[in-house]
């Protein structure tokens, strides 16, 4: 935690107030950075999720027919932890 003061322009209780201030704003952010730090991962997998899922029905609409059951499996991993996300 960095404060910067001007002792010889600032009173005690301005000091009390700017170190309280600090302290303050130091805790509150500490309170809300795993919050937003989830947030961020959930956002990035189901971006990731999102574009999985998509290619993977891309291809099993191309796909030859030895090919469709995995591309199916594939497909329904990827929606049940789509679902899984949402919730």
């Amino acid at each position: 935690l960095i404060l910067e003061l001007n002792l010889a322009l600032s009173s005690a209780a301005r000091i009390v107030r700017q170190a309280r201030s600090a302290l303050s704003r130091r805790t509150q952010a500490a309170a809300t950075a795993p919050t937003a730090a989830a947030a961020a991962l959930h956002s990035e997998l189901n971006a990731a999720l999102a574009g999985i899922l998509l290619e993977s029905q891309l291809a099993l609409r191309e796909a030859p027919p030895a090919q469709t059951p995995r591309l199916r499996r594939l497909v329904q991993l990827a929606s049940d932890l789509r679902d899984r996300l949402r919730t």
